[in-house]
Order: structure tokens, then sequence, then C-alpha cells
């Protein structure tokens, strides 16, 4: 009985001493929070901006890395602590620290603290670029750094780049593309997706294109995605976004610059390779960028093998291929029907484009009324075209069964041109079965 009562005292007793300790903790933990705070709003409301001064009196790279992570949580904190700061001056510390210093913690801590100040407000962007600050961040390119670092770099120089006007620094802009460029060739993930980021954040700035051309960043994007052992299926989808991005930015001469680095070769060779939805999805958005272009670019599109397999893959896998891409396809046919000479148009109309208008009739749910209504459009222009060959093509497919189907649909829009079709195919005089069918159904209403 005895020895069972010293064990219980002795658990009660370390069932003590835990709770206490946890309570200290908890009490500690408290204080350090609310001296954390309290010392941050204190700092902030002084004359003098704490953190210059800390890394004036920092000698040791202990201190001064203690003196960033201050700053940074400040700087993560309120847009206003950010501003007192920056019109302190702590722009023109942190750009200088990143010539004066060799550690590569402080390093990476001051990439961030900058980073944070970008990502506050498209002023500081603008003020690193007026006032030459970012001098220092692309010189910091130059040298040889870990990838962590590297990382921490590219993303800062992005965030600028979202937010910075370089239209009367063409020698910047030039400078910081050709950083980018470079940067794609490291072997690193989020680096090549931040790069192609960066790439499209200046495509939107005033001689970008030119210069992607002349600094060979396309042709080395088209390297890239053609080497499909050396990068994942994600780099591939960014690039193919980046380069969607370049195309639906550029003119018609620069377009016909970028076909001649053998873009649609380059992707005719991926897709003959690799299918996914999500890669034909990016491969029909492009072809229907260029389409929108107009019929110089419809006949490039025409002469290329890659329009036939895409069209192709839409007939094949039918069930793999969206609703989405399919309405794309759609629109792309309507386009090259209004926009392409009529020998481009010949080759639409034949038994592989023929087959895709059918397919798309048989999909059960049509999620967007304009597509259906398009495709029916594109029917009917071919029966106006009084063709007897397409005629008889479409009669194999039975697309005007399909039709058919339409004449009772919701929509009035669909209703009379399904109508329309069917009166058109009636006046030519022709005898296949759907006529016959229709005449008999009349008849029998009389």
């Amino acid at each position: 009985m005895s020895n069972f009562s010293e064990k219980l005292s002795k658990r009660k007793n370390n069932f003590k001493k835990k709770t206490n300790r946890l309570y200290s903790i908890e009490k500690r933990s408290k204080q350090t929070i609310f001296n954390s705070v309290s010392k941050r709003e204190n700092l902030m409301n002084e004359k003098r901006v704490f953190s210059l001064q800390n890394f004036e009196q920092s000698q040791t790279a202990f201190e001064k890395s203690d003196a960033l992570c201050i700053l940074n949580n400040i700087l993560m904190s309120t847009e206003e602590h950010t501003e007192k700061l920056v019109k302190a001056g702590i722009l023109k510390v942190l750009t200088e620290l990143i010539s004066t210093i060799d550690d590569f913690e402080l390093i990476e801590n001051v990439l961030l603290c900058l980073t944070n100040i970008v990502e506050d407000s498209n002023r500081y962007c603008a003020e690193l670029v007026e006032n030459n600050f970012i001098k220092s961040i692309l010189n910091f390119f130059s040298q040889e750094y870990p990838v962590n670092i590297i990382r921490c770099g590219t993303w800062l120089l992005l965030n600028i780049c979202k937010g910075a006007s370089f239209l009367y620094h063409a020698p910047l802009l030039k400078s910081i593309i050709q950083i980018f460029n470079s940067l794609l060739q490291i072997d690193d993930d989020i680096i090549k997706k931040n790069s192609c980021k960066g790439i499209e954040a200046l495509s939107i700035q005033k001689n970008a294109i030119s210069l992607f051309l002349s600094e060979q960043v396309i042709n080395n994007l088209l390297s890239l995605l053609i080497n499909m052992e050396l990068i994942q299926y994600k780099q591939q989808i960014q690039i193919l976004d980046t380069i969607l991005i370049i195309i639906g930015k550029c003119s018609a001469n620069q377009l016909s610059q970028i076909l001649e680095f053998k873009l649609l070769q380059v992707l005719l060779q991926i897709l003959e390779i690799k299918f996914t939805p999500l890669l034909y999805q990016k491969f029909i958005q492009i072809i229907f960028q260029i389409s929108l272009r107009g019929e110089h670019f419809i006949g490039e599109l025409f002469n290329s093998d890659l329009l036939k397999l895409i069209i192709d893959i839409a007939n094949s896998k039918i069930n793999y291929i969206s609703n989405e891409n399919f309405h794309l396809l759609i629109k792309m046919i309507r386009i090259w029907n209004t926009k392409a000479q009529y020998e481009h148009c010949i080759w639409i109309n034949t038994a592989i484009g023929i087959k895709l208008l059918a397919n798309f009739l048989q999909k059960k749910k049509h999620v967007n009324l304009e597509i259906l209504f398009s495709t029916l459009t594109i029917i009917n222009q071919i029966i106006q075209s009084k063709n007897g060959k397409l005629i008889s093509l479409m009669e194999n497919f039975r697309i005007f069964h399909l039709v058919k189907n339409y004449l009772q649909d919701k929509d009035e829009q669909i209703r009379l041109i399904s109508n329309q079709i069917l009166d058109t195919l009636q006046r030519t005089g022709n005898t296949s079965d759907i006529v016959e069918e229709i005449e008999l159904e009349e008849e029998e209403k009389i």
C-alpha cells in the first residue's frame, strides 16, 4: 500500500512540474509576442527609423541578420510601415547591401525584404527603376549563387517587372530580358516558371517583343519546349502559356518572324509524341490566335501538318476533348470560312472537317449556344455553296439528320437556322433520305 502511495505521489509531483513548465512557456510566449509588437510600434514611431540605425551599427553578420529579420517582420505588417521605411531611404540601403555583403543568408534576407516592399505598391517598383537602385539587383545575377538565392532574386525581379514601366529605360529593359533569357537555362522548376512569368510581364512594354526576337528569347523557349527529356510537363505548359501571350501581343510582321522559327513544326513534333487534354488545349489556343490575324496566317496553318493533326485528334479522341476546346475549334472553322481564300477552305470542307462538325452536333451537352449556332452557320454556308461533293459528304455523316433534331430546340435562333438549312437543301433538289422524311412529314400534316 505504501509503495502505491509513493508512486501516486511521484506522479502528482511530475504532473505538477509539467503543468508549471507549460504555464511558464505560455507566459513567456505571450510576453515575447507582446514585446515584439510593442517594439515594432515604438520603433516605427521614432523619428529615426531603427533599421537604418541598426545597419550602420551592425558589425557582424549575425547582427545584420537579426536587423534584417526585424525589418522583414515590419514590412509584412502594414503598408503604412512600409511607406515610412521607403521614405526614410530603405530601398537605397538594401540595394547597396546586395553589392557589399557576401554572406548567402544575408543576401537572401535582403532580397526577401525588397520583395516584400515591391509587392506592396507599383510606386516602389518605379522608384527602384527611376533612381537606378535596380542596377545592384541586376548585377546580382552576374554572380554565382546557390539555387535558393537565385530563386529569391528571380521572384524579386518578376515583381519589379509587374509594377514598373521601362518606357524611358530601353537599356534596362534589354538587360532584364537578357537576364530572364539566361535564367531559363538553369535546371530549376521555380526559376524557369518565374522567368517565363517575367517575360510575360514584360511583353506589354514598348519594343519588348522586338527584343524577344533579337535576343533569341523565342528561339530559346522553342528549344526548351522540344527537349522534353530536359524539362518537366508543367514547364512545357508554362512555356506554351508564355508563347501564347507573346503571339497575342506581337504585330503581323513579328508573328511572321516567330513562324520562321519553326513554331508550327515544333508544336507538331510534340503533339505527335505526346497527347494530354491540357497540352492539346494550349495548341488550339495558339492556332486560334494565329487564325485571328487573317488570310495570310490561315494559309500558313493550312500548309502545315499541325492543323490536320489537331482536327484528326478531335475526331479520334472526341471523348477526351473538352467542350471548351471543341467550341474553340468550331470558332476557328468559322473564321477560316469567312477570312480565308476559297482554296484554303476546301481542305476543312473535306471528310476530316465534315466529320468534326458531325461529331460536335452529336455531343449531348452544348454549353455554349453561340458555338452551336456557329456550327449550324458553317453547315448552312456549305449548303448554299451548292457543292455536290461536300453535300454528299455531309449526307454520309448524317449531318442533316442531326440538324433535324434541332428543329424543336428551345432557342429561337437555333430553330430558325436549322429550318433554313433543311429548306435550302430541299430547294436545291436534293434527293437524300432526310429530304424525303421531311416531305413525308409535311404531307402527313396536310
